[in-house]
């Protein structure tokens, strides 16, 4: 399920400075996954380029450039995220596909600027021919990525995209009202009241204008003050929400099986879906295996699934 930004990082999309929103971006991707350099880019959907680029852990980006120009024509991770955006990627130095002595120069590129392991993910951009392609950096050859890492990139990437291409469009038009409104994202009080909608928000919730007076019913509201997410019955679109001041920030997005579950629920199926035994789940999560057996009959339940293959196309 995506996840939804924190409300300074919407807060900064507002203000149209890409270089402001990409550092905090950055900040955020870090309390999930470790690297040490990113790059956030905006590119061709059918070709690499750098249209809006921000870089954080380079110390010389323009000796960087420099270096990859000559060598450019040996990449062979974009042309797989360009086909595939939506799928994390990993891109090491030792990988096989660069082992060949044409790619010498390549390696010795990603050497000069320690990219000895990268997580990658390109996404597209909503009502735009570019892509999102996030790239984050390690430099120790022996920290291998995990397939955890790949989908919190996935994951967080999504929501970042969304409020990253609401930034540039504010940077290219010098509207703020441009790219906010096209947002689906609204803010309630404690009680549940309405206090801030976007016009695609209230399309979308109300058909049309917001009406006077609405307010998030009170199962709705507790329901996300649990973390989870809600599904509108018969609309194919969930409600999720984080806290924001002394309310929430609500994001519509497009319903999934896993919006039926628990945050436990969930996460123990995503564990068991990529791979994980009882054991490791619930040494992970610090479960009694019942306990995540439990979890997962309550999930097959849910979803009408009966073993693990079912399991993952549902959640896909």
């Amino acid at each position: 399920m995506p996840v939804l930004l924190p409300p300074t990082l919407y807060r900064d999309s507002i203000r149209g400075d890409t270089a402001v929103f990409a550092g905090a971006a950055f900040t955020w991707l870090r309390t999930a996954l470790a690297f040490d350099a990113g790059l956030l880019v905006t590119t061709f959907a059918d070709r690499p380029a750098f249209l809006d680029a921000h870089f954080t852990g380079f110390a010389d980006v323009g000796a960087l450039m420099r270096s990859w120009a000559p060598v450019s024509h040996l990449d062979v991770l974009a042309p797989r995220l360009l086909a595939e955006p939506g799928i994390a990627r990993r891109h090491d130095m030792d990988d096989p596909l660069l082992a060949g002595p044409e790619f010498a120069p390549l390696r010795e590129h990603l050497e000069r600027f320690a990219f000895r392991r990268s997580l990658c993910l390109a996404l597209p951009q909503a009502d735009s021919p570019h892509l999102t392609v996030i790239i984050l950096v390690r430099a120790n050859l022996g920290t291998r990525t995990s397939d955890a890492d790949l989908h919190s990139l996935q994951s967080m990437g999504a929501a970042l995209n969304e409020a990253y291409v609401a930034c540039r469009s504010i940077a290219l038009l010098r509207s703020a009202d441009s790219a906010v409104e096209g947002l689906r994202v609204a803010r309630v009080d404690g009680r549940g009241a309405f206090v801030q909608t976007t016009p695609a928000f209230a399309q979308a919730m109300w058909a049309g204008v917001a009406p006077q007076d609405v307010m998030l019913e009170p199962e709705i509201l507790m329901a996300i003050a649990r973390g989870r997410v809600w599904p509108l019955a018969g609309r194919r679109l969930s409600l999720s929400a984080v806290p924001d001041a002394d309310g929430w920030l609500l994001r519509l997005q497009p319903s999934s099986a896993a919006d039926l579950l628990s945050p436990r629920e969930r996460d123990v199926a995503q564990r068991f879906a990529r791979g994980e035994s009882h054991q490791q789940i619930a040494q992970a999560l610090s479960l009694a295996p019942a306990t995540v057996r439990n979890h997962l009959s309550n999930v097959y339940s849910k979803l009408q699934v009966h073993h693990r293959a079912g399991l993952i196309d549902a959640l896909r």
